[in-house]
């Protein structure tokens, strides 16, 4: 759902189970989240932070 999301983890060579466990969730909970476009405000900044990129550009 998120395009740009799913770019930043592929370029730095992060699995979604790598980003899963950095959000405290399983591989499915992110995959589901990442799907449905409902990630928590608490994984949304923990993203931001470990991208080191804006919320927007992650996000919209």
């Amino acid at each position: 759902m998120y395009s740009n999301l799913d770019a930043e983890r592929i370029q730095r060579g992060y699995t979604e189970e790598y980003v899963a466990k950095k959000l405290g969730i399983t591989r499915q909970e992110y995959r589901l989240r990442s799907e449905s476009g409902a990630f928590l405000e608490s994984d949304a900044l923990a993203l931001v932070g470990m991208y080191g990129k804006s919320f927007e550009y992650l996000f919209f």
